[in-house]
């Protein structure tokens, strides 16, 4: 579909009715669900907004997981490749240099470099160099490191190179419910050998760790919920995230995912809200963000990652890219063999187009979905995309009915804004950022 038909479509679709809720009415009308700031006591928080360069370890994984958004949609026409060539294997010594060049322009204090594949934990000795490259730089930027990771291969990796998991300030492991659900969408990956690595690598780490769900229409989100308590309770993860899947086919059954999805978040904040009264909060990355924009009457001003903002940058094999997932057409640049980084300027109001036609400025939580994630606007289907804005209407109009019992306790256990920050809305910005 071109995108002329595209977005007359999503015209056409916005002008529809949506799902009727009981409460929220039709999920369809850009005003279903305002944040009016009604919770909003002048209080504020200080963000931290590092500068973030993520860099591909490798296009290989072993995860084999049902509708990997590498295979089905960064390099949806280089399959083969991403998965068997070795052109996507980062080369320590140049790409140190390249994300070195590119800080020194940016004049940031703080930045993160974030490794992700594929699955990264195969090529461990491409990190630990880059590191080692990074450190023997001298920089005034200073640098955090994160790990994206499936888990199969922590126990291994803190075998062979002792030091190198105690150097991640913030690892993500993609976990995708308990055994039976996990395992079905993740065919290669095994929780049983992901909860023992976690605990035999959980001494050594230094950082936070967080549990990571890609949630596909078949799953379900109670689910993962139950395995991110059982976790927590171990000690093993300390911080929660989910996110619907990018994919490009509408709901199979829309109707009666929406429900579901609303019945297990509601299950959610009950028990947040129970642990919030023992004094001892969950935290859960994405909700604790809205919890706060709504107590602080804040705006995203972007879209979720704030890509648009042409800021931060993905090193993907010696392409320098507004995002990986967005594929080459948002390529910003190249890194030369000896790691000079040569960049061109893009037009980015261009990628963020769609939020005109789908309605997002005059939409009533678009203070914090920020029109979403541009990977989803610019590979999916309209369908798609008209039912990702109903579940994000449900969603903040759900954590809305709560908020009043919430500030309750976050006042009576005197959690500032700023605690609830430092504590796990801090992590948003390393995520998907919105559910």
């Amino acid at each position: 579909m071109n995108k002329t038909d595209f977005n007359n479509q999503l015209r056409h679709l916005v002008a529809r009715p949506g799902y009727t809720h009981s409460h929220l009415g039709d999920l369809g009308r850009p005003d279903a669900v305002i944040i009016n700031g009604d919770f909003a006591a002048g209080a504020c928080f200080k963000n931290w907004s590092p500068y973030m360069a993520h860099v591909s370890v490798t296009g290989r994984c072993n995860g084999r997981c049902a509708e990997c958004i590498n295979s089905s949609i960064t390099f949806q026409d280089d399959i083969e490749n991403i998965h068997l060539s070795r052109a996507f294997d980062m080369h320590p010594q140049r790409d140190a240099q390249a994300i070195y060049e590119l800080l020194q322009k940016t004049g940031d204090d703080d930045a993160v470099v974030c490794f992700y594949g594929g699955e990264p934990l195969l090529m461990p000795k491409l990190i630990a160099d880059t590191i080692e490259h990074l450190e023997s730089r001298h920089t005034q930027t200073r640098l955090y490191y994160m790990l994206y990771t499936n888990g199969l291969l922590l126990n291994k990796v803190a075998l062979e190179f002792e030091s190198l998991l105690s150097r991640f300030w913030l690892i993500s492991v993609s976990i995708d419910g308990r055994a039976a659900q996990h395992n079905r969408i993740r065919t290669g990956v095994d929780l049983e050998i992901i909860h023992n690595n976690l605990k035999t690598v959980r001494p050594m780490l230094r950082g936070a760790v967080l549990m990571w769900s890609t949630l596909r229409e078949s799953q379900s989100l109670r689910d993962c919920f139950e395995e991110f308590l059982f976790l927590e309770s171990q000690g093993l993860i300390g911080q929660w995230f989910w996110h619907w899947v990018e994919d490009r086919k509408p709901f199979a059954d829309f109707i009666r995912y929406i429900r579901d999805y609303e019945q297990d978040l509601r299950h959610i904040l009950d028990v947040y809200l129970e642990r919030l009264k023992a004094g001892n909060p969950l935290s859960i990355v994405h909700l604790d963000e809205l919890i706060l924009f709504m107590l602080t009457d804040t705006v995203r001003g972007t879209t979720g990652c704030g890509v648009e903002e042409n800021r931060n940058f993905d090193l993907v094999g010696g392409r320098i890219l507004a995002c990986a997932d967005l594929g080459t057409e948002w390529e910003l640049g190249y890194v030369d063999p000896k790691g000079h980084a040569c960049l061109e300027n893009l037009d980015f109001q261009r990628l963020i187009d769609y939020k005109k036609h789908l309605g997002c400025y005059n939409c009533g939580v678009h203070a914090y979905c920020g029109g979403r994630c541009p990977v989803q606007a610019v590979n999916s289907t309209p369908q798609r995309l008209i039912e990702y804005c109903q579940l994000m209407r449900l969603h903040v109009g759900i954590v809305q009915q709560y908020m009043p019992a919430i500030l309750t306790e976050l006042e009576r256990h005197r959690i500032s804004p700023q605690q609830l920050y430092n504590r796990s809305a801090i992590f948003a910005q390393f995520t998907d950022v919105t559910p």
